[in-house]
Order: structure tokens, then sequence, then C-alpha cells
């Protein structure tokens, strides 16, 4: 009862949506580096805003198609199309680098904490 307590407070909610809101703003932000890589400019605040709120949407996407790990695919096509209504250039190519720095940034979680000494969790939250 208690541990379901501390999942429920205030404190631990607002946490998470900060964490995640910092995680999609960090993303959108990857994906305007990678844009401004193949077009001569850099994006201004409102399509920065757009890139966030296009990736942000596309991942939701992604979670909700099913038999699709981690929205393979799916996002991306989503990504693709939010992009072309911006009327961005290359974005087939900016989509596609932008994944593979996801699969590249995972694998190099994935394989830190693999190999990092497991330690008790308990006490975490």
């Amino acid at each position: 009862r208690e541990r379901l307590n501390k999942l429920l407070s205030t404190t631990f909610f607002t946490a998470a949506i900060l964490a995640t809101s910092i995680y999609f703003l960090l993303n959108g932000l990857i994906l305007a580096m990678i844009f401004s890589q193949f077009v001569d400019e850099s994006p201004n605040v409102i399509k920065l805003g757009s890139l966030v709120m296009a990736y942000s949407l596309a991942w939701l996407v992604g979670l909700a198609a099913p038999l699709a790990p981690a929205g393979l695919g799916v996002r991306d096509a989503v990504l693709v199309s939010l992009m072309l209504l911006l009327s961005l250039p290359n974005v087939a190519l900016v989509v596609l680098v932008h994944r593979l720095i996801q699969l590249i940034g995972d694998a190099t979680y994935a394989a830190i904490f693999y190999f990092v000494p497991q330690h008790s969790t308990r006490g975490l939250f």
C-alpha cells in the first residue's frame, strides 16, 4: 500500500511528466539539428516547435501501432508525412538519419547498462 501511494504521489507524476517532456524536446532538437545539416538554414522557433510536435505525434502513433516494434516504419511514415506538410526538404533522409541516431543511442544505453554491475534498485522510488 505504501509503495502504491509513492507511485501515485504528485511528486512522482510531476517528475515523470517533466522527464518525458524533456525526452520529447531533446528528440525534437536532434531532429532539428539533423534537418539543419541538409538545408542551408537553421530552423527558426516556429519550425523547431513544429519538429518537436511532429516527432511527438509520430512517436505516439508508432506506440499505438500493433506489431510494429518501437513503431518501426509507422513512426517514420507519420514523421515523413508531417514534415512534408511543413514543406521541409529532404524529409526521408532526415527521418532515416534520426532513426539511425536513435538506434545507436538505444544500443549504447543497452550496452552500458548490460555491463554495469547490477545493484539493488530497492529504494529507487
